[in-house]
C-alpha cells in the first residue's frame, strides 16, 4: 500500500488533474467514485462502464481490479476511457 501522484486524464474533454493522490491499493471501482463525487466525469448510462488506461503499461476494467496490479507508478498518467457493453467485452468507441 502506497501513495502515489498521478495525472488523470479525460480524453472526451481534455480536462486533466495534475498531481492527484491516489493510494495503490484503490480499485478501479473506487477511483471512479471519486472521479464522479468530483465532477471529472459524469456517472455512466445503462451499459457503459469506466475502463483505467495506464498510459504505457495497463488498461484496468475490472471494477475490482487493483491499481497496483497494473504497476501504478509516480507521474503516471491515467486515461479514463468510457467503454461500452459489446457482446462479451467492453470496447472503447474512438
Amino acid at each position: 500500500m502506497a501513495v502515489v501522484n498521478v495525472t488523470f486524464r479525460n480524453p472526451v474533454t481534455g480536462d486533466t488533474r495534475e498531481n492527484s493522490q491516489v493510494d495503490d491499493s484503490n480499485t478501479v471501482s473506487d477511483v471512479v467514485q471519486k472521479l464522479e463525487q468530483h465532477s471529472f466525469i459524469p456517472s455512466p448510462k445503462p451499459g457503459q462502464h469506466y475502463v483505467l488506461a495506464i498510459k504505457g503499461k495497463a488498461e484496468l476494467s475490472e471494477d475490482n481490479a487493483a491499481l497496483s496490479s497494473a504497476g501504478i507508478a509516480n507521474g503516471d498518467t491515467i486515461n479514463v476511457l468510457l467503454a461500452q457493453r459489446g457482446g462479451e467485452r467492453w470496447s472503447i468507441p474512438e
